[in-house]
């Protein structure tokens, strides 16, 4: 264990394990999880929402990357209404700032999820609202906050 703990302080070699697990995970236990699918749909949900956010750790790009302007809210992302889009927020600004799903751009939302700065956060779509196209995000701060989006 600890050649392997000292293996790990060039980030050359983290990246590496990191790759080697990951194809551990895609190549065998994704495949096992499968026949859960059936047997246990719930079981089967919560495993692939939990790859999901670890797909979109820190090697995968964003989706879209967005500024929101301070003491405003804007359109993020837009899509169509489906149910299992796994969206994750990551708040790289110094700003607490507030996201949602709506069926309109011009609306504060009713359940607002918060996002504090240097902070990651995953929603599915149907836990935010039973309907909607648009990821707002509300930014009530003093200065622009850069917010990273990743959907699945």
């Amino acid at each position: 264990m600890q050649i392997r703990a000292n293996c790990c302080r060039d980030p050359s070699d983290r990246v590496k394990i990191i790759g080697e697990i990951r194809e551990l995970l895609s190549k065998k236990l994704d495949i096992l999880m499968r026949s859960f699918e059936m047997n246990n749909p719930e079981l089967y949900e919560l495993y692939t929402s939990a790859r999901a956010i670890d797909i979109n750790g820190a090697i995968s790009e964003p989706t879209a990357v967005v500024e929101v302007k301070p003491n405003g809210m804007q359109e993020v992302f837009k899509m169509a209404y489906k149910a299992d889009t796994l969206f994750t927020l990551r708040n790289t600004g110094t700003e607490v700032v507030f996201f949602s799903l709506l069926d309109t751009d011009k609306a504060v939302g009713k359940e607002e999820v918060a996002l504090f700065p240097g902070e990651t956060r995953s929603r599915l779509v149907q836990n935010l609202a039973p309907s909607g196209s648009f990821l707002m995000v509300r930014n009530p701060g003093e200065s622009a906050a850069l917010i990273k989006i990743w959907a699945e």
